[in-house]
């Protein structure tokens, strides 16, 4: 396992989308896009830390 943790710039993520359309609401926060859904715990940091988003042929 690699023990560095790189966290990559919004523009950066953004280009792993490139040739895609990206589905509203974009790419956000994980709990944008599943709040009601299931979590493994309460209220964890990594909800609010991790992108998300869905990305279809444009």
């Amino acid at each position: 396992m690699n023990s560095e943790l790189r966290m990559r710039p919004y523009a950066e993520i953004l280009t792993l989308f490139d040739g895609l359309g990206i589905v509203e609401p974009g790419l956000v926060p994980l709990r944008r896009w599943w709040r009601s859904g299931s979590t493994v715990g309460d209220d964890l940091l990594l909800y609010d830390i991790c992108l998300s988003a869905v990305g279809r042929n444009a």
